[in-house]
């Protein structure tokens, strides 16, 4: 961290376990920071907002590696109750009575059972992705359905672990490092594209689609439009739809680096339209107007049917019906586009 080091420190919890976490404390009685990873990750997760954020001069910050993960390596059982006590443990271990928990996916579900189960011990809690059993989607809801065949497989597990079976070594995944190298391969282009590999994704393809799909909503009359996207490429698709169409859109990378400056543009609109992807959120969370294309099931954030999102008033989807086949979806948001440039040109407040 750029202020007070952090330090490592373990704790012996119930069964054995040892959980790793990290304390950073910003002196006096200052307010307690928790940041929880999510599923299948572990606290590095957080390394590079807790090196950054300008709360550790007056906060302290505690992550943890969850039972089973991470620096926190057990065989034996783990899961919400587990979790909860473990974290219960360490704050009290720690001296703290009360804290703002942030939880990132399994991480959000987890802070909730904590204030659940201990509502005096949290002052605040700040939920990323959450996945509650209701909006699963996908493979995630076949696997809520199939828990108990889950459960019956990771008892056979268990068992084979008792008799001495089981990984001797197991590697600890550096999640800023893997950021980090993911940022220089983009940055990097084509030259970078071996380095992407492990991030390609049928999904993401399947929710993308070129600039030119979007030439019906890009000719509806009486708008201009201001690009926020942030792949690599995107300039070169800008130019050539200018030199092509002679449609001009605005695109201000420095922007879209600082995601600071991506929110005060977002504030700055109208409105946005875009596939499934980190600037609905950012409108969304802003209140800001925003249309989502969202292809055939979409992530479990995004719901299987219906245009709105529980979590953000201001969001409308548009959903495909048949994978692919994007043109029914820009014509519905060319449409919803031209009858709002006409309330503007008339005065009339558009409906959300």
């Amino acid at each position: 961290m750029s202020g007070l080091a952090e330090e490592k420190r373990s704790f012996r919890a119930r069964g054995g376990a040892v959980i790793a976490y990290r304390m950073h404390r910003a002196g006096g009685a200052g307010r307690t920071l928790v940041l929880i990873h999510g599923l299948a990750s572990n606290m590095s997760r957080w390394s590079e907002f807790a090196a950054q954020t300008s709360l550790q001069s007056s906060w302290n910050i505690l992550r943890i590696d969850l039972r089973g993960q991470g620096g926190s390596v057990f065989r034996g059982p783990a899961g919400m109750d587990e979790w909860c006590e473990d974290l219960a443990g360490i704050v009290d271990a720690e001296g703290v009575r009360s804290a703002v928990l942030a939880g990132h996916c399994l991480g959000a579900n987890l802070a909730l059972r904590f204030a659940a189960a201990h509502p005096g011990r949290v002052a605040g809690l700040v939920l990323i992705e959450p996945m509650p059993r209701r909006a699963l989607t996908g493979v995630l809801r076949i696997a809520a359905l199939i828990r108990p065949a889950i459960l019956l497989l990771a008892w056979t597990v268990r068992g084979l672990n008792a008799l001495g079976l089981y990984r001797r070594r197991l590697e600890t995944v550096d999640l800023e490092a893997l950021d980090r190298r993911a940022r220089a391969a983009l940055a990097a282009g084509a030259a970078g594209a071996a380095a992407l590999r492990d991030y390609a994704s049928p999904l993401a393809d399947l929710r993308s689609m070129p600039l030119a799909c979007l030439m019906p909503l890009l000719r509806v009359p009486g708008c201009r439009f201001v690009s926020l996207q942030y792949a690599a490429g995107a300039q070169d698709e800008i130019d050539a739809l200018r030199r092509e169409q002679g449609i001009d859109v605005h695109h201000w990378p420095e922007a879209i680096d600082d995601y600071d400056q991506t929110a005060a543009l977002v504030c700055a609109l109208d409105g946005v339209a875009s596939v499934c992807t980190a600037v609905v959120h950012l409108g969304g969370a802003l209140g800001r107007p925003v249309l989502v294309l969202a292809p055939v099931g979409p992530e479990w954030r995004y719901g299987q049917s219906g245009p709105s999102m529980p979590w953000y008033p201001s969001v409308r989807i548009l959903r495909q019906a048949t994978y692919g086949e994007w043109d029914p979806v820009i014509a519905a948001a060319a449409e919803e586009l031209r009858v709002r440039a006409r309330q503007r040109s008339e005065g009339t407040p558009p409906a959300r």
